[in-house]
């Protein structure tokens, strides 16, 4: 079980480990990519470290070997999360035009909680928003760090969240989790709790409860 979470985890976070098509791959970088996936097989991160290490090395400006190392680490007990976010760093600086690896050190910066994490998780924030890539959770926790750092973002980061929201349900709207989401972001600012916002909290909920 232990070896599928690290399989799983890695694969999707990650997607395709080489740069090269398979005709093209050298031995090198074939052999260390079935040494990495033979360490993830094994659940064995620090053949997985080692192998991604030399992948690094061998191709050093594609962007999958440092979050694949990335994803690998932040699942070690142990390790530093600037170590974890040096290689999605990388990965961000390689693959600009991607939304992954930034969405990716968004969810990590978040998760630390701490107030310097908290500021660079806004500024993620910000870029993915400008790229129209934010989910619903990341526009929640924006709300919830604008009202610590700075209200004057509230307003916009709250009309983008609510039509984010929409969408979703516009595209899907026989999913219950996208009525209870257009629920939260009903409630994420209490003082726009008008009697018309508050029905449709109530009408949300009510749908999310019948699916």
């Amino acid at each position: 079980m232990k070896a599928l979470t690290l399989v799983i985890l890695t694969l999707i976070c990650c997607g395709p480990l080489h740069g090269q098509s398979v005709q093209k791959m050298s031995p090198e970088i074939r052999t260390q990519l079935n040494a990495y996936y033979d360490a993830l097989e094994r659940a064995d991160p620090e053949k997985a470290i080692q192998a991604l290490t030399q992948l690094i090395a061998l191709d050093p400006t594609y962007q999958h070997y440092y979050g694949a190392r990335a994803s690998v680490l932040e699942n070690m007990p142990g390790i530093s999360l600037d170590s974890v976010l040096k290689d999605l760093d990388m990965a961000v600086q390689l693959d600009s035009g991607s939304t992954k690896w930034l969405t990716h050190r968004l969810d990590i910066r978040l998760a630390a909680e701490t107030d310097v994490f908290r500021i660079q998780a806004i500024q993620d924030m910000q870029l993915l928003s400008a790229q129209h890539a934010l989910t619903i959770s990341n526009y929640l926790a924006y709300i919830y760090y604008a009202r610590l750092c700075d209200t004057t973002l509230l307003p916009h980061v709250y009309e983008q969240a609510i039509a984010t929201a929409f969408q979703q349900l516009t595209s899907k709207p026989d999913i219950a989790a996208n009525w209870y989401q257009l629920a939260q972001v009903y409630a994420s600012i209490p003082e726009r709790m008008d009697p018309e916002k508050q029905i449709q909290l109530i009408a949300a909920l009510d749908k999310a409860i019948v699916l």
